[in-house]
């Protein structure tokens, strides 16, 4: 597993936080009166479950908003506790509250065939969810020429700064290389 943050989880903004040190948000309120009410801040108020609870109680029209957290460890199994597969390999990443909420509010990761049973059209159909890119020669030609600009451009934010006769050298090599393996397929 790679460990990576791209972003830090967004803590509870009420005054006198009921939760402590283990605060990370859970749900977002969206209500003016409520934000500011409760720790004098603009909406989104975000808070952990313990004021979640203590705002649901003390108003009874609070509209709450589940909150997404990022993910800490991108696994590559299948994060299903109940996964029966067996092959376990992570092929899907699910961002749906649902998939969500039996991982922590994370983006959980799923293999091919629980990714079939939770992603179908009786349930799950509408879930936010990735999946890896096809075979890039399986593809038309009009989305292959996409997808080969598309990592020239990607290619070209990450190099280092370099001589740009040297970059246009390397696209353009890049390009020829692609385009000539896409004429050898297509005859």
């Amino acid at each position: 597993m790679q460990n990576f943050t791209g972003w830090k989880p967004v803590s509870c903004r009420r005054e006198n936080c009921l939760s402590g040190e283990n605060n990370e948000a859970v749900q977002m309120c969206l209500d003016p009166v409520i934000a500011i009410g409760t720790g004098d801040h603009p909406p989104p108020l975000y808070v952990c479950q313990g004021c979640s609870d203590q705002i649901k109680q003390d108003t009874k029209s609070c509209h709450l908003v589940d909150v997404l957290q990022p993910i800490q460890q991108m696994s590559v199994m299948c994060e299903n506790k109940n996964c029966r597969s067996s092959d376990k390999v992570a092929v899907c990443t699910s961002f749906s509250m649902e998939c969500a909420s039996y991982n922590g509010n994370r983006p959980t990761r799923y293999c091919g065939q629980c990714h079939s049973i939770r992603h179908n059209n009786r349930r799950g159909g509408d879930h936010v969810y990735h999946l890896p890119v096809d075979n890039l020669w399986n593809m038309t030609a009009e989305t292959r020429n996409y997808i080969v600009e598309a990592i020239v451009s990607l290619l070209q934010e990450a190099q280092p700064i370099a001589d740009k006769n040297y970059k246009e050298t390397i696209d353009q090599h890049i390009r020829t290389t692609l385009l000539d393996a896409d004429e050898q397929l297509d005859s």
